[in-house]
């Protein structure tokens, strides 16, 4: 019950939610409690049962943290000044969780949870994991308010491009490829992205389809469409294409113009990008379909 009426606890509920429809207050205090006491769940929306089997690499990841808190924020600081704004300071609070279906989150609080059960020790995981997800605090700081109102097509388009823009950009600042150890955390991801850049093209196409939805079909389930390209359902392929959208847009831009379109509506960003991707020699830049390019050009 202290763990339900606690600010973790609720948070770590409400953001698994999203992804999971088990996911209550009552199946929540069954499974600790189950865990608790050692006994097996049938019903695991928490993932409780892996935590029994990683008692000592979630004890030693949450040493390594508590013991030198200093380390793990250089760390992270390494990884994400070079794209932040000039002169800009943020300021973070984080939360050490246990449970719950995704790694890490941040909310609109400049709070940041980490869910140690899926860390499984690895410390360098752990780091560019809460790289990516701090990154979101200086989006969220620097992002404008959405242009449209709530529940219309044109917001649901926005909201698309825009979890393109945060979220793959967050990918790109923060990227597993350039880790150098192989823990668990950093394996899963890089497995993962191998698997999105095969089928990168494919990705592409996914977007413009739930794009073309988005703008003309008045019964439009966001929430759908934000698991299908940005959950770990689908291997987060919309993440992947934000994040050679970032790759291309820093490539021919500069760093400087890939900060300043965050701050900018996100079809202004799609827009950066098509302009390259129809102009410039690069593979990379891969197009999207003319149905796409006109609905960004009428937000834009």
């Amino acid at each position: 019950d202290a763990m339900l009426k606690s600010y973790a606890g609720k948070n770590l509920i409400s953001h698994s939610a999203l992804f999971d429809p088990r996911v209550t207050k009552d199946e929540y205090r069954q499974s600790l409690t189950a865990a608790i006491v050692g006994s097996p769940l049938t019903d695991d929306p928490f993932q409780y049962n892996r935590t029994s089997d990683h008692l000592g690499p979630i004890n030693n990841i949450l040493m390594a943290i508590t013991g030198d808190p200093g380390k793990f924020q250089s760390a992270i600081e390494k990884i994400i000044n070079p794209y932040m704004p000039h002169g800009m300071a943020i300021e973070v609070k984080v939360y050490l969780v246990i449970g719950g279906n995704s790694i890490g989150w941040t909310d609109a609080n400049s709070e940041f949870f980490l869910n140690l059960n899926g860390i499984r020790g690895d410390m360098e995981g752990a780091t560019i994991m809460a790289a990516h997800e701090i990154y979101h605090v200086v989006q969220y700081e620097i992002a404008p308010k959405p242009s449209f109102k709530e529940g219309t097509k044109n917001f649901n388009v926005e909201a698309l491009l825009g979890n393109a823009v945060l979220e793959g950009t967050a990918n790109y600042v923060a990227d597993f490829d350039n880790a150098i150890g192989d823990g668990t955390l950093v394996a899963m991801n890089q497995r993962i992205g191998r698997k999105n850049q095969r089928r990168m093209s494919d990705n592409f196409r996914l977007l413009d389809a739930l794009i073309f939805q988005a703008a003309s079909d008045p019964d439009f389930d966001i929430e759908s469409a934000y698991r299908i390209a940005y959950s770990g359902l689908f291997d987060e392929g919309g993440y992947y294409v934000g994040h050679r959208m970032a790759s291309v847009i820093e490539r021919h831009l500069g760093r400087d113009e890939l900060l300043g379109l965050q701050s900018r509506p996100p079809a202004e960003f799609f827009a950066a990008y098509i302009k390259i991707s129809r102009q410039a020699d690069d593979d990379d830049a891969i197009p999207f379909g003319s149905r796409t390019e006109d609905i960004v050009k009428k937000l834009d």
